[in-house]
Parts: structure tokens; C-alpha cells; sequence
């Protein structure tokens, strides 16, 4: 079964050429994983476009993040090289990067595919007392998995994933950090999840010019295509072994034409 959405900047205008354009086609297999495929054309008297991918949130409670591609630490196109290829895990705070100013951050490039899973963290953490364990990072504390969703990237591209409690909106509103807890009542919130297929670089040659080099940068006038394929993940899952199974049973390959 499946089901395409379209959208314009133009918004009824269908025949505008001015703005941008994108068709959304969800597949869903007999196997339960569904397959999202994305088509967007940029009109090229745009300027060029910070990102292109898929943005969605997940429940508060998918707190543990595992993924295949750079890290471990934050990593952009253009501020990658000594981010080393190679399966990572982390809690989903500890993505976050705390800049004082806050700001476009959690980047991990060129990733195959992303795990979200529900955990609880225990309380107790052996030599720590109690105060001095809740200011260490949740990395540090003793997991309880359970059950969660795989991300894979279709076509064996990669992708640039952001995986934050933090929505885009209060990062942009914010003017220091101690100010996004409170735009996003992060107790409350959603996990907010971004698979780019391009994103542009962060540019940072100087601090007074715009110095994202142009092979960074995501120019218009181009069609763009993307897909990824999400299916769950037991609680005793191996996400990896969840991504091979999807590569032998064909969802990961040219998945794009086949529905159309």
C-alpha cells in the first residue's frame, strides 16, 4: 500500500516555478517497515538551500540513540576529517551541544542508519552518591533497553542526522542556552529527529564573512531524491542485524522506482 503527498511554496498555484516543490511517497510493506521517498525540486532563482531532508518526532521516551557513520562526536560536510567512520551510541541528551548562544548543533554525517529505542537509566551508579550521580552524563549511566525504530538510508547513501529535544524554533529564538528548557518544557517534549540527505557545511574560516565554501553549500535548479526505509526494533534487537535484513530482502534497493 502506498500513499504520495505533493507540496509547492505556491501553495494552490501548482504551475509555480518560483519556489520549491516536493512529493512525499509513503510504501508500506507487507513486512510492517514502511519506505518514505522524497522528490524536491528547487526553483534555481533560489538561493542556496540549508538543508534537504525529513524532520519528525518521537516519544519522550526514546531516549537511546545508536548509529552507523561519523563520530562520536558533532561532525558537519565541510567539518568531518577527524570524525572516524564506526557505530556509536549515546543518550539523546548528550547530543545536544551546549554552545552559549544556541545554534544549529548534534550533527552526525554520513550515516547508513540511526536506532531510537525506549531506556531508563538506573539511579544508582555503584561509587556515586546520589548528587554526584546526577550531574554525570547519561552515558555514564547503566541502561534498561527496550523496544525502539531503525532508520536505514536507501540506495546505500548516507545521510547527516540531528537527534535532539530541541526543536529548531526555540534554538532559533533562543539568545542563550539556559533559555531552550523553558521553550521546550524538555520534560514534556518530543525527541526532535532530522535525517538530511544534504546539508550545508558550517562554513567558520572567520568570524566576520560568510565562509561556507561553495562545494558546502546545496545549490538550486536540481532535482533531489531520498528515500529511507523505518521498521521496529525489539527489545533484544540488534538494530544492525534489523539493517542487513532489510538490505537481503531487497527494501534498501532502488526502492524509489519501484514505486512509481
Amino acid at each position: 500500500m502506498s500513499a504520495t503527498y505533493r507540496f509547492n511554496s505556491g501553495g494552490d498555484n501548482c504551475d509555480d516555478t518560483s519556489g520549491i516543490s516536493a512529493e512525499l511517497t509513503h510504501v508500506v510493506h507487507t513486512t510492517g517497515s514502511v519506505s518514505v521517498f522524497m522528490t524536491i525540486n528547487a526553483s534555481r532563482s533560489l538561493p542556496p538551500l540549508p538543508r534537504v531532508g525529513l524532520q519528525m518526532c518521537s516519544p519522550n521516551s526514546m531516549r537511546r540513540i545508536e548509529w552507523f557513520g561519523r563520530g562520536p562526536n558533532e561532525c558537519y560536510p565541510d567539518r568531518k576529517t577527524a570524525a572516524m567512520m564506526g557505530r556509536y551510541v549515546t543518550s539523546v541528551d548528550d547530543m545536544h551541544v551546549p554552545y552559549i548562544i544556541p545554534g544549529e548543533n548534534s550533527g552526525r554525517s554520513d550515516v547508513s542508519w540511526m536506532a531510537l529505542r525506549c531506556a531508563t537509566s538506573a539511579s544508582n551508579l555503584g561509587k556515586y552518591d546520589a548528587a554526584t550521580a546526577a550531574t554525570l552524563p547519561e552515558k555514564l549511566h547503566s541502561w534498561t533497553l527496550g523496544p525502539g525504530v531503525v532508520f536505514a538510508i536507501n540506495n546505500s547513501e548516507k545521510a547527516l542526522i540531528t537527534v535532539q529535544r530541541h526543536s529548531l524554533n526555540s534554538l532559533e529564538k533562543a539568545v542563550h542556552t539556559h533559555e531552550l528548557d523553558v521553550l521546550d518544557n524538555v520534560k514534556e517534549s518530543f525527541v526532535h529527529v532530522h535525517i538530511d540527505h544534504v546539508h550545508m557545511g558550517v562554513g567558520g574560516d572567520d568570524s566576520w564573512t560568510p565562509s561556507v565554501h561553495p562545494e558546502f553549500t546545496i545549490q538550486t535548479g536540481r532535482e533531489m531524491t531520498f528515500g529511507i526505509t523505518i521498521v521496529a526494533l525489539p527489545r533484544e534487537g540488534d538494530p544492525f542485524e534489523v539493517y542487513q535484513h532489510l538490505q537481503r530482502q531487497g527494501l534498501l534497493q532502488d526502492g524509489y522506482s519501484d514505486c512509481h
